[in-house]
């Protein structure tokens, strides 16, 4: 979906919101990647990354991804906002309860 959204020759301009959840920081795949598309389209391109088990130093969000950290990355859900799931199934289902509960219906969200 990313690589449609800004690959090269794409016209689309949508806005993505990226919250990808790991346990530590070695394991975030595309790390480069994907780090190398916020630079690209900043105000387009946003990405949080969320770690079980942080390194001191980390920034990002911490634990698993909760209502609060889709609240503050994604905002509540608007006419224009589709949320895509992508990952275990206990995941995408504590998921879909934060989507629930922030507002979201089952028409503003797809699992992969």
């Amino acid at each position: 979906v990313i690589c449609a959204v800004f690959g090269e020759g794409s016209k689309d301009k949508s806005t993505v919101k990226l919250i990808f959840a790991n346990v530590k920081e070695d394991d975030i795949l595309l790390r480069e990647e994907i780090e190398a598309l916020q630079r690209r389209f900043p105000d387009r391109f946003k990405v949080l990354f969320v770690l079980n088990e942080p390194p001191e130093n980390w920034t990002g969000g911490v634990g698993f991804v909760s209502k609060e950290h889709i609240q503050e990355h994604i905002g509540l859900p608007s006419g224009n906002k589709m949320v895509l799931l992508c990952g275990p199934l206990p995941m995408n289902k504590a998921m879909k309860g934060n989507l629930a509960e922030l507002g979201f219906s089952d028409a503003d969200y797809f699992q992969f």
